[in-house]
């Protein structure tokens, strides 16, 4: 049997995590809340890299409340995509 899967992989990127931040604590806290995570992680949004997004999430994902669980689904999201891509980030 001969499985053809597409899957319609898309990478994960800042513009959409920042944008669902923003759904989720509205737009201004949301800049505020991201800026915050990168200045702490030393990373720059503009770069785009998986390792970075990697790095940002974890930080996210270590928040108390609804920001920490949506960080631990960003990052379940990022890890899932990277296994399926076969893409190295760490």
């Amino acid at each position: 049997m001969n499985a053809n899967f597409d899957y319609k992989l898309e990478a994960p990127t800042w513009e959409k995590a920042v944008e669902a931040y923003a759904k989720l604590l509205g737009e201004e806290q949301a800049t505020e809340f991201w800026a915050e995570a990168c200045r702490f992680c030393n990373v720059y949004m503009e770069t785009g890299e998986l390792a970075e997004l990697e790095t940002v999430f974890l930080y996210l994902s270590q928040k108390d409340g609804i920001t920490g669980v949506y960080g631990t689904s960003l990052l379940l999201r990022l890890k899932t995509y990277c296994t399926l891509a076969n893409a190295q980030i760490s």
